[in-house]
């Protein structure tokens, strides 16, 4: 729980952190200020409309990078959320240290800031995310009734083949289908890509019977063509090819069948975006 971590704001990111609590109106700075560890701050420059104004707030989890590197808290926004501050919402980073991840209490804080920014007065929240980001946004959505939307592009958390061997490379697929199980509400997008090395197989399948079988409104995006690997949810090529389906279903479209999602759909992506 956010109670457990260390109440340390970080000194570089503090000026954006009280920005976002001016910003949602908290009674106290240390409600909103994040720690060394997590944090939520506004994603970009841009001018923080507020929850009378927005449309919405979206809050963008970036993956892990377990196996070493530079942080992943360091990477840059996914494409496509760029299309939802142009839209008019409030759009948010939660930032985590790699040395800091788990899961379980990961997900935990990211339930606190959503109950926030409801409470505050969102009227919708969206919760959106690569790899560990997207996992760590399906559990949030299990756990809190404030969660309208999750965008959960290939979803991961534990490793490829090579790096745990098979068992431990399957819980990707295994745990994955245990949190799904949970989710009873709100709307869920999870794309799968070719080529992904933590993407056991046959997830797009399985998460789109266990949603269907708990009543959950849902659009997996399979193996879309010419997205290929990983991070192919981050690019500039999903975000001209599915950006603008995403924000009108977060604005509250109608959920499109599968394939009907992508400009490259047409006409049908054409009613999908129409408001």
């Amino acid at each position: 729980m956010i109670g457990a971590l260390r109440a340390i704001p970080r000194a570089r990111s503090f000026g954006l952190v009280l920005r976002a609590c001016l910003a949602l109106a908290l009674p106290t700075l240390a409600a909103c200020a994040g720690t060394a560890d997590v944090e939520l701050v506004p994603a970009s420059s841009q001018v923080l409309h507020g929850p009378a104004k927005a449309r919405g707030a979206l809050v963008w989890s970036h993956g892990i990078n377990p196996a070493g590197g530079s942080e992943a808290r360091l990477a840059p926004t996914a494409a496509f959320v760029a299309r939802f501050a142009e839209d008019g919402w409030d759009v948010f980073r939660f930032n985590r240290e790699r040395k800091a991840e788990e899961p379980q209490r990961t997900a935990a804080a990211l339930v606190h800031y959503v109950n926030q920014l409801k409470r505050r007065g969102y009227v919708r929240v969206v919760l959106a995310g690569q790899s560990a980001g997207g996992w760590i946004s399906l559990m949030a959505a299990g756990q809190s009734l404030d969660v309208d939307l999750v965008i959960a592009n290939a979803p991961a958390y534990y490793g490829t083949l090579l790096d745990g061997g098979n068992l431990y490379f399957r819980m990707n697929a295994s745990v994955l289908y245990y949190h799904l199980e949970h989710i009873t509400r709100g709307r869920i997008i999870v794309a799968y890509f070719a080529d992904d090395p933590f993407d056991p197989g046959g997830r797009a399948r399985a998460t789109d019977q266990i949603l269907r079988a708990d009543g959950v409104e849902h659009l997996v995006i399979d193996d879309p063509p010419g997205l290929r690997g990983h991070i192919a949810g981050s690019s500039i090529a999903f975000a001209w090819r599915y950006a603008d389906c995403l924000v009108a279903i977060a604005d509250g479209a109608p959920m499109p069948p599968a394939g009907a999602c992508s400009r490259d759909a047409s006409p049908a992506f054409r009613q999908t975006v129409r408001r």
